[in-house]
Formats: structure tokens, sequence, C-alpha cells
């Protein structure tokens, strides 16, 4: 038989749950009360809010959306489970200064200055906490005078340049030739803007991985259309050996005749003279099929530079950002077709790797650093998965005299951004720079 309880019985204890019996099951609920003068010390705090975090590519021109497009491929996916687990929002937005465009061929100082700009314009105007340095020309101005600025203007944002990762990546690829007169060398191919050639940086980053991995005695030679006469032609191990000296013309004979009895790295630079203004509409009345010619013939000069070695080189280095906008055309250079009109007798397909930097950018730079950003605690973790968040992808080029749609590099940016979602809709002409140079 139930025993019936009287409902004011139950009202009453309901006004007071503690004297319920606890296998009733009845949570109790805690009471909140506030003082005047005092904090509520028991009330449950407020949920954290999402954190904007602004990832920010700088480059001169249209070059760093091409690499930030190329880039987003992989970071989208990493970013979206990191936002989705995390209290952050992504934001991918890429700076370009197409007035002054091309860097490559202005002195030190003016890249210099520009780079800067692009530095205080990203974190001032678009607050960027992160910044890399997409161009691997203003990337040659990293050094104690940026690094300096840097700190005195812009302090705690992280920068990051292109160079060093972008070679380790190089030197990685490919391997050694398995032969009796070959087995020693390795042979690395790198087309980069004039500026880029002159300051030497990526033959002297390669010399310093092939001595890390082999040791004092190896050998380093460096055979470039440009020819610096304060760069060393040879190295060994990583000290640099003076021009037209006994001890270069010893070098530089043994790596001639196969005689070393040391590893060999021979890296072949390359700096077209017209690439990047073409791309950029800086050069009036040009077309499209002017820059397929234009791209065709420095490929046949630089494949007469490389001449006999052709066959070795196992990787070419894209090592500026606009360069992978033209990577069609320089395929089919190496095309058997193409080939017939050089002379030479080698495919792409056969015997090198053509390395681009987006990929270097997301996992070799921007990973890394918002990785350590999580293991800091500076974004509070979610109680429960978002999976509908969303990566921001936007470019910002500014400075285009001409109409955006008639420039090449845009239309291919365009369409890159398009493929992953991005928006191009902010890309602005403007005939004066909104950059000035930073002393």
């Amino acid at each position: 038989m139930i025993n019936r309880i009287p409902v004011s019985f139950l009202f009453s204890r309901l006004r007071n749950p503690t004297s319920l019996p606890k296998a009733w099951g009845v949570r109790q609920m805690s009471k909140v009360v506030s003082y005047a003068g005092k904090p509520i010390t028991n009330a449950d705090p407020a949920p954290p809010t999402d954190k904007i975090s602004i990832i920010l590519n700088g480059d001169s021109g249209a070059g760093g959306a091409a690499c930030q497009a190329d880039s987003f491929e992989y970071l989208n996916p990493r970013l979206t489970k990191i936002s989705a687990g995390y209290h952050v929002q992504f934001q991918i937005h890429h700076l370009g200064n197409a007035y002054d465009a091309p860097f490559g061929s202005k002195t030190r100082s003016q890249i210099l200055g520009h780079t800067k700009a692009l530095i205080r314009e990203g974190t001032h105007t678009y607050g960027a906490s992160r910044v890399a340095i997409a161009c691997n020309t203003a990337s040659t101005t990293d050094g104690p005078d940026l690094r300096d600025w840097i700190e005195k203007n812009v302090p705690g944002t992280e920068v990051f340049s292109i160079i060093k990762p972008t070679a380790k990546e190089l030197y990685s690829k490919g391997s050694y030739f398995s032969g009796r007169r070959e087995g020693n060398e390795k042979h690395i191919a790198v087309l980069s803007t004039l500026a880029t050639a002159k300051s030497g940086l990526y033959p002297l980053e390669l010399a310093g991985l092939h001595c890390e991995k082999w040791g004092a005695h190896c050998i380093t030679v460096v055979k470039s259309n440009i020819d610096v006469p304060e760069s060393p032609r040879v190295f060994e191990g990583q000290m640099p050996i003076p021009r037209n000296s006994p001890e270069e013309a010893r070098l530089l004979k043994q790596v001639a005749d196969n005689s070393s009895r040391y590893p060999v790295l021979v890296v072949h630079t390359y700096a077209p003279p017209d690439w990047v203004s073409l791309l950029e509409g800086k050069t009036p009345g040009k077309t499209d099929a002017d820059l397929t010619q234009e791209v065709m013939g420095d490929m046949a000069k630089f494949f007469k530079q490389i001449g006999a070695d052709l066959p070795k080189v196992h990787v070419l280095g894209l090592c500026c950002t606009h360069y992978p906008l033209v990577k069609d055309q320089i395929k089919l250079a190496f095309s058997a077709r193409e080939n017939q009109k050089y002379g030479v007798k080698v495919t792409l397909t056969e015997t090198m790797e053509i390395v681009s930097q987006g990929k270097i950018v997301a996992e070799q730079l921007l990973l890394p650093s918002i990785q350590s950003a999580l293991e800091r605690g500076d974004f509070p973790r979610r109680e429960q998965m978002a999976w509908n968040q969303q990566i921001k992808l936007m470019s910002w080029t500014t400075g285009y005299k001409n109409d955006p749609s008639s420039i090449q590099s845009l239309r291919v940016v365009k369409s890159l951004f398009e493929k992953c979602g991005g928006e191009l809709a902010q890309t602005r002409c403007e005939i004066v720079s909104p950059y000035s140079t930073v002393k």
C-alpha cells in the first residue's frame, strides 16, 4: 500500500529542499547573496569570448596573395580544428604593396623601408599579431636593424621571414647521385629576384645546411647569372673562400674533374629580370602571350647556364612568391617538345621537383607559432567542440594604377581565392601609395 503524502507537506519541504530525503534526487540550488561593496564569490564566471587572431602575409603586389592561397590549403583544416576546440577565431590576411612593386630592383635601404611599412600597416591597421614576410626580397632585410625596429615599434608582434625555412626545404629534397663519378654531388636550382640573388642568402643558408650534414670539409659551389664581387663562389664547410685565390682554384678543379673526396653541393641561381613587372602590369602593352614568351626565353637561358649539370638537378626552388603564378609556363619549358629547342635531354617528371613556398609558410612558420600560443594558454579551451568555425581569408592589395582585372597576377590569384572560399572584394585600386617608406 502506498502512503499518501499531503500536498501541503510537499510544498513546505520544497521551500527547504535540504529537508527532503536524498533518495528523492532533488538537487540543492546554491544561493547567491551579494553585499554592497563586496564581489559575488560563488557565482559562475562569465564564459570566455573568442579572441580574434589575425595572421598577415606581407608582400609586394599579389605574389603574397598567391602564396597565402596556397598555404590556406594546409592551414584551413588545422586552424578549423583548433578554433573548434579553443576560444579563437582565425583570420588570414594578405597585404600587398603593388605601388612600389617590384621590390627586387630596389636598393637594400628602400626594401628595408617598404618592409617596415608593411609590418607597421599590418599591425596598426589590421591588428595582426603574426606577420609572415612572404616576400623573399623583403626577407633579405631580416637582420639586427629590422629586429631592433620591430622591438621598438611593434613589440610583441611575431615576425617570420621566409628564406631560412625555404632553404631547409630545398636541401631536404632529392638525394645524391649513385655512380662512380657523380656519387658525391647534389644540385639545387633557385629562381629569385635580382635583389635576392645579390644578397647571396640562399647559397649561404644552403652551404650552412651542407656543412651541418657533412662537416667542415664539404664543398659548396655557387653558379649564378648575377656576378656579385663581394659574394663568394665557393664555400668549404660554411667558410667562404676568397675569390680568385689559389684555394678557390683548387676546390673548383676538384669539382670540375670529380676528384673531391668530400660531398659537393652545387647551387645554381638565376634572377629573371622582368617576371614580376610583367605579372604586376608594370610594362604597359604586354600581353599574357608576351609573359609566356619571356618565361620560356629566361628558362632557356637558365638551362644553358646550368649546362651539362641540368639532368643532375633534383629540385627547383621558386624563391619569389610571384613565380608560382607562372608555374605552368615553367613546367612547359621542361616538356620534350621545348627541350628540342634548347638541345637538352631532360624532362621535369624524370628529374626535378618544383618547390613553391605556400606550404612552407603554413607548416614551418605559422603553425608552430600558433601551437606555442596554445601551449602558453593564450586561447581558453571550449567546454564543447564548435565545428561551425570558419577561417576568414582576405586580400588587400593596394596601389594599382590600372584595372586589376587586366593584370594577370590578380586574375590568377582571384581564381585561387575563389577555389578555397576566400575574398578578393577588398582589393583596391589607388594611384597614390598608401605606404610611405619607414626610416
